[in-house]
């Protein structure tokens, strides 16, 4: 896979955009991993051919091309969730070298709705409630369900989950 060309988004900063999230695809249709780099994969997807961490590091790469491309322009890196407890670590370096504005948690937000203040007064997050990479919330998604975290908001999203996962 190959970048985007970051001068195709000079046209967009010009139009007074303050803010642009990254994204290299959709997760829920076809080659899930581009987005959401996973371990265990949706319902009908095989495993990738690539490592999890190829799949991040294309999005750091895409995020920094377009960030240097438009210094002026807040952009928000993606592709964090897999990294699990490490997240605050690669979030700080980005933006620290200038790779991005700020740091977008998807799947790491449903599995870890503190995770922000954790890292503030911590300084670090707890390993213990970080996503897992177990593509059920894609999975929930994909069948046009209301996600969440399946494996700690049981209660809620197991029983969605489960009515997908036994569909035909």
């Amino acid at each position: 896979m190959t970048s985007p060309n970051p001068s195709s988004w000079c046209a967009y900063s010009r139009k007074r955009l303050a803010l642009v999230s990254i994204s290299a695809g959709n997760p829920y249709y076809t080659n899930p991993e581009v987005t959401h780099p996973f371990d265990i994969p949706p319902k009908g997807a095989d495993l990738p051919a690539e490592h999890p961490l190829e799949s991040v590091a294309r999005m750091f790469k895409i995020t920094r091309e377009i960030q240097e491309a438009e210094p002026g322009l807040a952009v928000v890196g993606s592709g964090y969730s897999w990294l699990r407890q490490f997240f605050g670590h690669a979030a700080a370096a980005n933006i620290a070298r200038g790779a991005a504005t700020l740091a977008g948690a998807g799947r790491l937000a449903f599995a870890y709705p503190d995770f922000a203040r954790d890292l503030l007064i911590n300084g670090q997050l707890d390993e213990r409630q970080v996503c897992i990479a177990c593509s059920r919330c894609t999975q929930i998604m994909r069948d046009g369900g209301r996600t969440g975290y399946v494996v700690r908001d049981v209660e809620i999203y197991l029983p969605i989950y489960k009515e997908i996962s036994l569909a035909p």
